[in-house]
């Protein structure tokens, strides 16, 4: 009977708590990922869902009441057996939310959740189960954790992805006019997350030496975690103007005159034809992983740059360049070349294709590109993957810099020119930071020298990741971060910290939620100093405003644009 009992308390508890998850739709498992990544291996394009939250409180709280009624009597009072399961609830949820790190549920309804729960656990007193067989309770079961399953997977979360779908129809449509916005609210179906209280700052002191402010993009619907992993965006400055564009080809500008006073960011819209000129629908699908991969300003000119799709199911890294033109930009093909790589073949990753952007000289950039998963091309001088380029922006044409790279996401060259510091996003343990030789072709050695290992923990040939790049012919990276020192970090972005004199920067790292400080040592190749400053989000880009003197960062998770400063500036 007891068994009984606690299994209908289960269903109540899995049922219940549901509708707390679906109502909130603000939950963030950031944390909780991370965690059990640490642990066990996950794939990546895993996604850990709240189901998962709701068995485990469910489960640890009927437990704990099966545990306790077989051995304790409980006075049959209502006031009592209320009181009892209040204190059961409450532990449990309490404590699974605080150990799983889940911070971010609307406190509103959880209280309201921990109210009212026991009531209907209480009523369970009510019931006969002595004439409850147990083949009942069984398919009653199956059928509430198939149902909230179901409920779960059309919560608000795929219905905002679904409404996204309509926005890139709405926003790329080029009859629109930019009209002033609260970052793309006016542009949206639907209302802000309530719990985010838009374009309110929210300032932290990192070190005694700096302090980020948060301007919260609207919405939380286009945090990277709701978003299927899409990149948020990417940042650029000219003169008094940020330019922003999304993962998914949204562009806005905003002036940054007033910027460090205000509380509150609004963009105006940008009329342009990417639409027109990217084949790759998955680019505009806010679900996909293939989107726009950087945004550069150079020469009165913008670029862009972006997976395309060069032929049926075969994709690979391209530029768009267009004048700089802040009422409309007419975008037409700067680099794209024939080779490409077949989703279908296994084990194809869109998240490791690259697309930094960086200006070398006057008439020169350099953009970065990944092997997609493709291992034999990082290593093939006749491919254009898993290498870093030198572009002419006169000509177009291009020259490889340095090859053996898997995923590099950020680069930024030195005041001297003669090398550029790049991060290289790695497997598992594997993230790198490298000086790039400018001027002579270096081999860097992925995919046959890492000191990550793989994901899924296995060996390939044609990725054996030998630790020592050095005895393999290749070159050292000047730092790595290795697993068991700082388990899943994934570098984003480089960028020169111009607070201070020498060779000193900023990296930094999605899943690690920090931004590095890096000194480095050029003539020896070595990293000096690494020092952390903890955001606790994913940053994806960092961008400069020499005329401010701050730091612009993309973090995905709120989403927010990050103004890093100094604190006596």
């Amino acid at each position: 009977m007891i068994l009984k009992k606690s299994l209908s308390k289960f269903l109540i508890l899995f049922s219940y708590l549901n509708l707390l998850i679906i109502f909130d739709g603000n939950i963030s498992l950031r944390y909780l990922y991370d965690d059990i990544a640490r642990l066990i291996v996950l794939g990546q394009d895993f996604f850990i869902t709240p189901l998962l939250i709701v068995l485990l409180v469910s489960f640890i709280s009927s437990s704990a009441d099966f545990y306790l009624l077989s051995r304790i009597s409980f006075d049959n009072k209502l006031l009592i057996s209320y009181a009892y399961n209040l204190t059961v609830t409450a532990f449990s949820t309490l404590f699974i939310f605080y150990f799983l790190r889940i911070y971010d549920v609307s406190r509103f309804l959880l209280l309201i959740f921990l109210i009212t729960c026991p009531v209907l656990l209480v009523s369970t007193k009510y019931i006969n189960f002595e004439n409850i067989k147990y083949s009942y309770i069984i398919p009653v079961l199956l059928v509430g954790i198939i149902s909230n399953f179901y409920i779960n997977s059309n919560s608000s979360i795929n219905k905002a992805l679904k409404v996204d779908t309509n926005i890139v129809e709405n926003i790329i449509d080029e009859d629109i006019e930019a009209v002033e916005v609260n970052i793309l609210q006016k542009y949206l179906d639907f209302e802000p997350t309530p719990d985010i209280n838009e374009g309110v700052v929210k300032k932290i002191n990192l070190s005694p030496i700096y302090s980020l402010k948060k301007f919260q993009i609207c919405c939380f619907e286009y945090s990277f975690y709701e978003n299927g992993g899409k990149s948020v965006g990417y940042l650029e400055v000219v003169e008094n103007k940020l330019i922003y564009i999304t993962g998914s080809g949204i562009l806005l500008s905003t002036d940054t005159k007033n910027i460090l006073d205000s509380t509150n960011i609004k963009f105006q819209h940008i009329k342009n034809n990417l639409k027109e000129k990217i084949k790759n629908s998955y680019v505009f699908d806010p679900n996909g992983w293939e989107s726009i991969k950087d945004l550069l300003i150079h020469d009165n000119e913008i670029y862009v740059s972006y997976v395309e799709e060069v032929s049926n199911d075969c994709v690979n890294i391209a530029i768009l360049r267009s004048p700089l033109n802040f009422e409309e930009l007419e975008f037409e093909t700067f680099y794209q070349i024939d080779e490409c790589v077949i989703r279908s073949v296994s084990p194809f990753n869109a998240h490791q294709s690259g697309g930094k952007l960086a200006v070398f000289s006057k008439n020169e950039i350099l953009l970065t590109t990944g092997d997609f998963r493709a291992y034999d091309k990082a290593q093939d001088l006749n491919s254009n993957f898993g290498k870093i380029l030198k572009i002419n922006t006169n000509s177009g044409d291009y020259e490889i810099v340095s090859l053996g790279h898997r995923n590099p996401q950020g680069i930024v060259v030195l005041t001297d020119q003669n090398f550029a510091l790049a991060s290289d996003h790695g497997p598992k343990g594997g993230d790198e930071i490298n000086l790039i030789d400018l001027n002579n072709l270096k081999n860097y050695g992925w995919p046959i020298a890492s000191y990550g290992t793989h994901y899924d923990g296995g060996y390939r040939e044609e990725a054996p990741l030998h630790k020592s790049h050095k005895d393999k012919g290749f070159e050292e990276p000047i730092w790595y971060f290795d697993y068991e020192q700082s388990n899943l970090h994934g570098i984003s972005d480089v960028a020169n910290n111009f607070f201070f004199e020498g060779d000193n920067f900023f990296v930094a790292t999605l899943k690690g939620n920090s931004v590095y400080q890096v000194n480095v040592d050029v003539n020896n190749k070595k990293v000096n100093s690494i020092d952390a400053m903890k955001i606790g989000e994913r940053i994806r880009e960092i961008e400069y405003d020499p005329f401010l003197n701050v730091y612009y960062f993309i973090l995905e998770e709120s989403p927010s644009i990050g103004i890093l400063e100094l604190n006596n500036s």
